[in-house]
Parts: structure tokens; sequence; C-alpha cells
């Protein structure tokens, strides 16, 4: 797991002119980076590429009790070293992708069931067959939680946890799911293949208080 507070995500958002998801794709990718320079390995520009669902909701669908989801596939910027550098070629691609009209915007490819996490699980699946398995590296998804505070049997609920299994050539999933004022990443890894999945996580963490104080003009 790794977590991250919301309003710091803003502040980097205001700062650098881009979403939260592109900071959190951008985290992914420093993560991503890290775990092959610990393994000695150099990253190399195309060398992985990672499916982002994305939502194809029109304005006037936006009270429909779904999510109309399409993907789109980006490579990980894992060779650029800056943090700002990197997050802002995640912006452009991710823009670029849905320019160019990888994302159906006007119809629904997948619908995702009300209910979490069955639904998610079938739909992200669902897309990643679209896309021949050799492209991809990874997938990661972000599904918008509550603001509000839930309970459960009398009982706050602090946090909510997300998971998305691996399958067909996917080792490792990232699950991001918001909940109150907390964003949390959820890593997922095939073991025999990532058993240093602890860099991930830490990873992420480490880049968005890195990306934060760049956001405050600190040098990190």
């Amino acid at each position: 797991m790794a977590r991250a507070e919301l309003p710091e995500v803003d502040e980097i958002c205001s700062a650098q002119g881009v979403t939260v998801n592109d900071v959190a794709v951008a985290a992914i990718a420093a993560a991503y980076r890290r775990l092959l320079l610990l393994r000695g390995e150099t990253p190399v520009p195309g060398e992985l590429r990672v499916v982002i669902p994305v939502s194809t909701r029109a304005v006037g669908a936006k009270q429909v009790l779904d999510n109309r989801i399409s993907a789109t596939v980006t490579e990980l910027p894992i060779h650029v070293n800056d943090p700002v550098e990197r997050l802002g070629l995640v912006h452009r691609r991710v823009r670029e992708h849905r320019a160019r009209g990888e994302v159906e915007a006007e119809q629904s490819l997948l619908t995702l069931a009300r209910r979490l996490p069955a639904g998610v699980v079938a739909s992200v699946f669902r897309v990643a067959t679209r896309f021949p398995q050799h492209a991809i590296g990874t997938l990661a998804t972000n599904v918008p939680g509550p603001r509000n505070r839930l309970s459960l049997g009398g009982h706050e609920i602090l946090e909510l946890w997300p998971c998305i299994p691996t399958a067909m050539r996917l080792r490792t999933t990232v699950a991001i799911l918001s909940y109150r004022d907390r964003l949390t990443f959820g890593i997922t890894a095939d073991y025999d293949s990532t058993p240093d999945i602890d860099t991930i996580p830490s990873a992420i963490e480490t880049e968005i208080s890195v990306l934060l104080a760049h956001a405050r003009g600190r040098r990190p």
C-alpha cells in the first residue's frame, strides 16, 4: 500500500497544471524506474507500457449510476530522471492519446457494476485483452471513492484498500482509490517476477513528496 493526501496532490496539480491522475501515473513511473535501477537495469524509453482505464462519461450522463470506461495505453517515462519533467511528459502523453481518439468518448466500451470490487476487476481485464499482451507491462486503475466518512456495523471505516489481481501477462497491477482526503495505491504483484514489490509503494510516496516540494518552491 502507498498513501497520499489529496489536498497535497491538489497542490501539485495547481502548480504544474496537471490532473490527479497525471500525478498518480507519474508516481507509478518513478516507482518502476526505481525498481529497475535497484535491480541494476537501465530504464530505457518504450520499455514499459501501462493500460490506464479512463472515463468516457458524457456531460449529460453524470447522474447515471455506472462507470463508463474505455482505456488508453501509454509508455511510462521511466527513462526520465527529473520528477517535474516526468510529470509533464505523462500529462502530455495521456492528453495526446485522448486527442488521437484512442479513447472513444462517445461510447461506453465497458460498464462497471455498481459494487466494488467485482465489477472493476472484470472490466479492467476486459480492457487489457483489447491490447497485445507483449505491449503491456502493468495496469493502473483510478477510481474516485466517497468523500464522506463511511461506517460499517457502527464502526468508522478508516481506510479503503483497493486491490486488482494479476492475470495473463500482467504481473503487476496498481489500483488507486480515493476515500475522504486520501489517495490510496494498492499494489499487487506476482511474487516470482517481483519479489522486490516493497520498492514500488515506498517510491510512489517518495515521488509525491518530491513533487510537493517542487510545487511549494522548495528544493527536495
